[in-house]
């Protein structure tokens, strides 16, 4: 049986199994032990392609009214694991060094062409299944901000354990599991088989019109389109500040502790979005991203209270998300692409710079802030915009 319960599950499953795959194939062929050079511009390519086209792949598939995504990107994300799997038999990691050299241990660039290939699938068809998946948690939502939430949070725990298992366990990066590339493809195949038994598609979908959280035209700027495309600027502001200021949160501890920010992040992106259903969206996303500022400067040293803040400044996620889609009615697929290029826009200044401890410890506290600050002056305050009784 199909329904919106069933549909969230299986791209909620193969969000997870998704970014598993992608950063396994990242790390299995460019490990922290190898080429340092070599790891970066992968990490930079793929997050480049996989979030900078969601924005034009979303746009696209509102246009269609129909959805291949899903199924292309795992296709892509299949043959990437494949040419990893290659990659594994001729030549092992690859260094940015056998891209001008043109050899590798005597394979010639076989091993280099197959690895920056299959990075490039790997991005591809993490940038078709994000849209899908997106487009499916706003148009099925009847209202409900938590769908958001629930269908973002999972891919936190799929990118962590992707780390754990991408290095080779004789390649001495990391704790390297020695995982076989199987496990990445049945994971893939498992997504696959569960979006094409799971999704479901009602009349919202073939109208690609999620619902109107904030309710009225008049909240989306319709009657007035330069505050329309303030408001758009201001969310487009929040995520890029939110993305900058992840990328400065201090975690000492974070070697012996791995899994704990992916599961504080995790558990903050759905909790958001239960809380914005409960509460309103205004209070679910600014008073958290204010109370994680003492947490992060005064805790950050401190596993539990640092998760705790890692949890707070999450949950504005899929207001923001929801915000977007409601500023851009009927766009669903383009909302999500755009938020997602807000983090891309935020992430990349940490490609090309690292920031002390003490400088990062001043100046979180004003980027959370400032992101609070354009989340309330975007999302209408009052009310409990998430409860929307669906049709």
């Amino acid at each position: 049986m199909r329904n919106r319960n069933t549909s969230l599950f299986a791209y909620t499953l193969s969000h997870f199994c998704v970014d598993f795959g992608c950063i396994f194939i990242l790390y299995r062929l460019f490990p922290a032990g190898g080429a340092p050079e070599g790891q970066w511009l992968a990490f930079f390519v793929y997050c480049v392609i996989a979030f900078g086209l969601q924005a034009p792949f979303g746009d696209f598939l509102d246009k269609r009214g129909k959805e291949p995504g899903a199924l292309v990107g795992f296709l892509l994300i299949a043959f990437g694991i494949a040419l990893c799997a290659a990659v594994s038999v001729l030549g092992g990691s690859v260094s940015l060094a056998v891209i001008g050299a043109g050899a590798a241990g005597g394979f010639g660039g076989v091993p280099s062409v197959f690895a920056w290939t299959a990075v490039c699938l790997a991005a591809l068809g993490n940038a078709l299944f994000h849209v899908e998946g997106g487009i499916d948690s706003l148009v099925n939502a009847g209202g409900h901000m938590s769908r958001s939430g629930v269908f973002v949070c999972s891919g936190a725990m799929g990118v962590a354990l992707g780390a754990l298992a991408g290095p080779r366990a004789e390649t001495g990066a990391g704790d390297g599991a020695g995982v076989s590339e199987a496990l990445p493809l049945l994971l893939i195949a498992v997504s696959a088989v569960s979006v094409l038994l799971f999704k479901y598609r009602g009349r919202e979908f073939k109208k690609s019109s999620p619902p109107a959280w904030f309710g009225t035209d008049a909240a989306c700027g319709t009657d007035a389109k330069g505050r329309h495309g303030f408001a758009l600027l201001l969310l487009f502001a929040a995520v890029i500040i939110r993305a900058f200021g992840g990328g400065l949160i201090q975690m000492p501890w974070k070697p012996e502790y791995i899994l704990l920010p992916a599961a504080a992040a995790c558990a903050g992106k759905a909790a958001g979005g239960f809380l914005a259903d409960g509460f309103g969206a205004r209070r679910a996303a600014c008073i958290p991203l204010l109370v994680c500022i003492p947490l992060f400067c005064f805790g950050y040293s401190v596993p539990p209270l640092c998760a705790a803040g890692v949890f707070l400044f999450n949950m504005a996620m899929p207001v923001t998300l929801c915000a977007f889609s409601d500023r851009l009615r009927g766009h669903p697929g383009l909302a999500f692409g755009t938020a997602s290029l807000a983090l891309l826009v935020g992430t990349v200044p940490h490609y090309f710079m690292q920031m002390g401890q003490g400088a990062a410890l001043a100046v979180l506290p004003a980027l959370c802030a400032a992101a609070a600050a354009a989340i309330f002056t975007v999302v209408p305050g009052g009310g409990k915009p998430g409860l929307k009784k669906e049709e």
